[in-house]
């Protein structure tokens, strides 16, 4: 004789309590799973180094910010520029403003202005900062330091201009932005020059000296002081 399955009536209502409470359960995770992925997934915003170095003759230096996590949804992120050792306007253009990742875009770049000028300085930095994030946006790395180099200058050589003057005299002028030795040579090709005996009259940036014009055929050149 084949056995039997019997139940009690208060274990046919415990199996179903038991069954619906399981439907309930997987039923719950089921839409939790769906409001996690689908909802809460943050958008986490980095800029991607922590130090940029750029050339003051460079003119600018880019910035590159990186989304990752969420990249259904629109992120916005606030950002401005902080001085340090650098000055605002003087050696760098400041700026400020809100950065907007459309659906799908990981990558934005922000162009800063870097200010060249004349002056020899040692390198100067200032910060470029996020400052906030929209809703359900969350920062990483937050900021970043931006080095200004000094651009190299290669001193430039000034031009000797030889004019004739009254008195059998030539009127040698050039102009330079520091004091230059004047020297002359018969023979160049040779390397034998010797420094001319003269106080140049100053005019502004302009100097200007006068010369006998004598037997010898003279070539003159300028040595940096």
């Amino acid at each position: 004789m084949k056995p039997m399955l019997c139940t009690t009536r208060s274990q046919s209502a415990f199996l179903l309590a038991l069954i619906l409470a399981l439907i309930f359960v997987s039923a719950s995770f089921a839409a939790g799973d769906v409001k996690i992925f689908g909802y809460e997934t943050p958008a986490y915003v980095d800029i991607d180094r922590s130090e940029y170095r750029v050339n003051e003759a460079d003119g600018t230096v880019s910035i590159i910010l990186v989304r990752s996590g969420d990249f259904r949804q629109t992120t916005t992120v606030d950002y401005q520029t902080m001085e340090l050792e650098a000055s605002e306007g003087q050696d760098y253009k400041a700026t400020g403003g809100t950065i907007t990742f459309r659906p799908g875009e990981g990558f934005k770049q922000i162009v800063l202005q870097i200010i060249a000028d004349d002056a020899a300085e040692p390198s100067e930095s200032f910060n470029f900062e996020l400052t906030g994030g929209g809703p359900n946006t969350v920062l990483g790395r937050a900021w970043t330091t931006v080095w200004i180099e000094d651009a190299p200058r290669a001193p430039s050589q000034p031009n000797i201009e030889i004019a004739s003057a009254a008195n059998g005299q030539i009127l040698l002028s050039w102009e330079s932005d520091r004091a230059c030795g004047l020297e002359r040579s018969a023979n160049p090709a040779g390397g034998s020059w010797e420094p001319v005996p003269c106080n140049p009259v100053a005019e502004g940036n302009r100097f200007q000296v006068s010369q006998p014009l004598g037997g010898t055929l003279y070539f003159y050149r300028l040595r940096a002081e």
